[in-house]
């Protein structure tokens, strides 16, 4: 059997017509001021309205419920992107002491890209991987609170089971809104709701 040395052709992508790569330059700068508006807006809610006025009894974390919805909606990079510029925003507005938003936020991104490809894009998807969501932030708490030196107690798991319950609630229309502000991109025309 002799092998193939031939070398092989010379693959180029095809050239985009100057139209097709203007919409997708469109196409891709809606998608950044969509998601910078909500990010703004629930970043805002979450570091100070929620935070200051006690309305909750722990501060929901809102930002877990956007990029869960973001992997769900459009893609894993896109998740990515906006947890890692969602945390910065959230330590540059609301952070004291170290700033590992960021980090977090992107290891959260990660772990539920890579869950939320293996699922259905729709709402129940969405509350399933909530689950998962709320027991990371609970974990990231915990951790928090065990390395400012205080130590786990009764009141701690209360917090967290607190905290919690008013993220889930307060995160369940964030998929229905991010689905309808998604659904004008031409990309996004085969999922349904």
């Amino acid at each position: 059997m002799t092998k193939n040395t031939s070398r092989p052709q010379n693959r180029r992508k095809p050239k985009r017509s100057p139209k097709i790569a203007a919409n997708i330059k469109l196409e891709k700068a809606k998608r950044i001021l969509i998601f910078s508006i909500a990010t703004l807006l629930l970043g805002c809610a979450q570091c100070s309205f929620f935070s200051v006025l006690n309305i909750c009894p722990r501060t929901p974390d809102l930002i877990l419920g956007l990029i869960l919805a973001v992997a769900l909606c459009d893609n894993d990079r896109s998740a990515m992107a906006l947890a890692v510029g969602a945390g910065f925003f959230i330590d540059a507005i609301g952070g004291s002491g170290v700033s590992l938003s960021p980090l977090i936020y992107f290891i959260y991104a990660v772990i539920i890209s890579a869950v939320s490809q293996k699922m259905m894009k729709s709402f129940p998807s969405f509350l399933l991987l909530l689950l998962p969501s709320l027991l990371y932030r609970a974990l990231i708490t915990v951790t928090m609170t065990v390395l400012v030196g205080s130590s786990i107690s009764g009141a701690t798991m209360i917090t967290v089971l607190l905290e919690a319950l008013c993220t889930f609630v307060l995160c369940l229309p964030i998929y229905p809104i991010m689905r309808l502000a998604t659904k004008p991109l031409s990309t996004h025309k085969k999922f349904s709701f």
